[in-house]
């Protein structure tokens, strides 16, 4: 019975782990960092500020600039227990209608006051599909992780943090944790995202090429809403709903900014694709502790990007100075810097750090599942694209003998 260990029991580790198990014939071990999340609120800004939602201490520059936040989500789910749950349904997958993340958009009575405002005002603007169920939102451990429950060949390890991948020679033979504890395996698999996969090989001592450079994240610039009127207990309620998409300009409403700023909205200027290439390393000074974030660098922001980035910002400002706006909103102003996304892909790239099942170049029973691995930024969300990346890659594994 070949035994696959999962390091990482986010948006991608779930899927894998449900997919995996489905074989009777293989032992699945499913190792989460955080813990198990409580029932998804209809805020997702609710679900960031609970205890251990998100990474702690985690930063990111853009071209070495000053460093800003960068969320990820921790605990079962990861990032998908805490996103906006935006989904793009576009995609031409054929293996879309066998995903358990299915969309969902709100109903009229759920939309906030800047999504009917951005509606009014942009003919093209459309209601947001949500990754939602009768109203709840979805992640991917209480769909996919969900529908395992009670497999006796699936186990599934929560509190437990990695330290490094342990090689016998250049064959994955198993993790080592932060604690000193060894778990062995057949066959490894690295799906703790586009920022800490990569940590976790580099720690590892893995040296294929590449690995950590290319990583890639969408650019947004946030514009702040002063509500002219508002109902405290809308702090609690649907925070996207509406969207408008022309080309690569993406606008996302924020209907609220959650109970530190009652009062306040925003709406979220994206460019879904740009240029911008950086890179991700294990902690500078403390690159054998695997309690450390890792170092995040964007890289520097080029002009032809900056000037489609500025044009998406004009077009929300004279948005934001039609009737509709005007009625609801009494101040607007552009935040500092980038902000608003947290997309990060790339950084162990199909086709240069692993092979186009997954494979890590080099190395032997060692994998990688997540948003790391795409080659190109999907110019949609990253949710649906690495819940298909692992629906994909979980059916080629199976048939490894």
């Amino acid at each position: 019975m070949p035994h696959w260990l999962i390091v990482g029991g986010g948006t991608a580790g779930c899927v894998l782990a449900s997919r995996l198990s489905e074989s009777a014939g293989d032992h699945v071990t499913l190792i989460e960092a955080g813990t198990e999340r409580a029932s998804a609120t209809p805020s997702y800004l609710d679900d960031l500020a609970a205890t251990g939602a998100l990474w702690d201490g985690l930063v990111a520059t853009d071209g070495g600039r000053v460093a800003r936040p960068y969320p990820q989500g921790r605990g079962l789910g990861g990032s998908s227990a805490v996103n906006g749950g935006v989904l793009s349904m576009a995609h031409d997958d054929p293996l879309l209608p066998h995903a358990l993340v299915i969309g969902e958009p709100p109903g009229a009575a759920e939309l906030g006051v800047i999504d009917r405002a951005l509606l009014a005002a942009a003919g093209d603007a459309t209601v947001a599909v949500l990754a939602r169920r009768d109203g709840e939102r979805l992640s991917t451990a209480n769909t996919y992780l969900a529908a395992a429950s009670g497999r006796v060949n699936l186990d599934v390890v929560s509190g437990a943090l990695v330290d490094r991948v342990l090689l016998a020679g250049r064959r994955a033979a198993g993790v080592v944790l932060a604690d000193g504890a060894a778990i062995h395996a057949d066959r490894v698999v690295c799906a703790a995202g586009a920022v800490f996969t990569p940590a976790l090989l580099l720690r590892s001592g893995v040296d294929t090429p590449r690995l950590g450079a290319g990583l890639r994240d969408h650019v947004g610039r946030v514009i702040g809403l002063t509500l002219r009127h508002h109902d405290d207990g809308a702090v609690h309620g649907l925070v996207t709903g509406a969207v408008l998409r022309r080309g690569a300009i993406e606008m996302v409403t924020m209907n609220h900014l959650g109970t530190a700023l009652p009062g306040h909205a925003a709406l979220l200027v994206g460019l879904l694709v740009n240029q911008r290439r950086g890179a991700v390393r294990p902690c500078a000074g403390r690159t054998d502790d695997p309690t450390a974030p890792p170092d995040v660098d964007f890289g520097q922001f080029g002009d032809a990007d900056a000037v489609r980035l500025a044009a998406g910002v004009t077009l929300a400002e004279q948005l934001i100075d039609t009737a509709p706006f005007c009625d609801i909103v009494s101040e607007a102003h552009v935040v500092d810097g980038f902000g608003g996304y947290a997309h990060a892909t790339s950084t162990c790239a199909m086709g240069t750090v692993v092979d186009e099942h997954g494979a890590v170049v080099g190395y032997e029973e060692l994998f990688v599942a997540d948003a790391s691995v795409l080659p190109t930024l999907p110019a949609s969300g990253t949710y649906l694209p690495v819940v298909l990346l692992a629906e994909r890659l979980a059916r080629a594994w199976r048939r490894i003998p």
